[in-house]
């Protein structure tokens, strides 16, 4: 499944997230990003799951979205800034269609 903005933002999510889960990644969504200022194996392999993360929320959007994220540096800052983007414009429509 691919995220196409507002239309499928909540089945994307819960897909991606199930997916991370399945894979021990999904904390890489919510916690915040390791310092990777600080050399150790440890935090090496963390930034390598991080940007596996990253590149998985990538690649299950379609090409006219993934642009958007071009300046987030951790995958929590894309989940929460695509959550931030399609939750807002959900509610707003929602509250449009009940008036």
């Amino acid at each position: 499944m691919k995220l196409d903005g507002t239309s499928n933002y909540r089945e994307w999510a819960f897909s991606v997230k199930t997916i991370l889960t399945g894979h021990g990644l999904a904390s890489h969504l919510t916690d915040s990003p390791v310092d990777k200022s600080k050399d150790s194996l440890a935090v090496m392999a963390c930034t390598n799951d991080d940007e596996r993360v990253m590149s998985d929320i990538v690649t299950s959007m379609e090409p006219s979205l993934i642009m958007s994220l071009e300046h987030h540096e951790s995958a929590k800052d894309m989940w929460d800034y695509l959550q931030g983007q399609y939750i807002q414009i959900f509610r707003i429509v929602v509250l449009f269609c009940l008036h």
